[in-house]
């Protein structure tokens, strides 16, 4: 029974982490949601840059980050200069960025394989009504520090950010100008705020469908 219950509750765990990384990589590299936000946050104009050469430049970041690219060397006509678009502070940010991306993408993965060997175990010895019952504490557990983290980010987005910077950073590189630096401008603080809210969205959805899931399974048993 003990072993069994430490089973589930690592599957769950290994489960809702792998949902909440998958979701953020689906969202954070989603050409869809960008292009809504540029539109509604008006962003081509803030900048001064055409629609060609700011999804030109959002292609050359995001590929950076997936290692796609091996740098963030890009050319835009900016308020109708040439320049290249991202200064060198914004370049080590993005440094910190994509190694904090391949952490997470590795834990992803790890998790993964982990998750498949308790699977494994599970339906070796299945017993759906305790699996049930420690997927709903564990659930229960990580909505509440979830809606804990949603509350201060809806009391105060700005203090959240910053906070969440200074946890997984080592350094201030992330504090820049959204008077002159490009990177600030395409992703200024409201898309973080619309990306957040997606992302807990969709976290939230798969949570309760899995949950809908084994409610269901115990019903039938």
């Amino acid at each position: 029974m003990l072993k069994n219950k430490f089973i589930y509750i690592l599957s769950t765990i290994c489960f809702i982490i792998i949902t909440v990384l998958s979701s953020i990589d689906f969202w954070a590299f989603n050409d869809l949601f960008y292009k809504q936000e540029f539109k509604q946050n008006d962003t081509y104009d803030t900048i001064g840059i055409s629609e060609e050469d700011l999804d030109n430049t959002k292609d050359v970041l995001l590929g950076y980050i997936k290692d796609d690219n091996d740098d963030l060397y890009v050319k835009a006509i900016i308020k109708g200069s040439e320049r290249e678009v991202f200064n060198e502070k914004e370049k080590l940010h993005m440094v910190d960025v994509k190694n904090l991306y391949r952490n997470a993408m590795l834990c992803r993965n790890i998790l993964f394989v982990v998750f498949v060997i308790c699977l494994f175990f599970i339906f070796n010895d299945l017993d759906i009504v305790l699996l049930f019952t420690m997927f709903k504490r564990t659930l229960f557990g990580f909505l509440s520090i979830i809606t804990a983290l949603c509350l201060y980010a809806l009391m105060d987005f700005n203090s959240f950010w910053i906070n969440f910077h200074y946890i997984f950073f080592t350094n201030e590189l992330f504090f820049l100008d959204p008077n002159k630096d490009i990177l600030i401008q395409i992703v200024p603080e409201r898309f973080f705020f619309d990306l957040v809210f997606i992302i807990v969205i969709t976290i939230i959805f798969i949570l309760v469908l899995a949950y809908y899931g084994l409610y269901k399974g115990v019903k039938k048993s």
